[in-house]
């Protein structure tokens, strides 16, 4: 099963990210003085504008979840990762559907935040193939330390 990530997350995340980065080459290459911009900041400004929608454009098309069935993949823009169901300890998925968001803890005390989709399909398809998970009051007897 191919799930792919809701799309407002990484447009908003990255936009948000390229505005920064915009605000801090103006001020930068802004001379205040004379009011005026010299040609290697419009260059600068415009050369962030299109790695940053070209990074953006990669993110949405590329970026998906299959679920097998021993592991699901996690496939970025140029990397895949596999985990395994039986790894994974507890799923924190409280604000899944309202923040598009889902943690996954595993045993060894890693966490993977993950973008879900629209329904929340991946939460779903996560609790029912990890037959081994626990509730949130044992993970916290267990992990005292790791806040969600």
């Amino acid at each position: 099963m191919k799930i792919k990530p809701y799309i407002k997350i990484p447009l908003i995340s990255n936009s948000v990210i390229t505005l920064i980065a915009m605000i801090i080459v103006f001020l930068i290459y802004f001379d205040f003085q004379h009011m005026a911009m010299p040609s290697e900041g419009f260059l600068i400004l415009g050369a962030t504008l299109v790695v940053s929608i070209i990074y953006t454009t990669l993110m949405v098309i590329k970026t998906e979840y299959f679920m097998e069935d021993d592991f699901f993949t996690y496939k970025a823009i140029f990397k895949t990762t596999v985990y395994d169901y039986k790894d994974v300890i507890f799923i924190a998925d409280r604000h899944a559907l309202k923040e598009h968001h889902l943690t996954i803890y595993f045993y060894d005390g890693r966490s993977l935040s993950l973008v879900t989709d629209k329904e929340n399909t991946l939460g779903q398809e996560l609790k029912k193939r990890c037959p081994q998970t626990i509730d949130e009051k044992e993970f916290h007897s267990r992990y005292p330390s790791i806040k969600l």
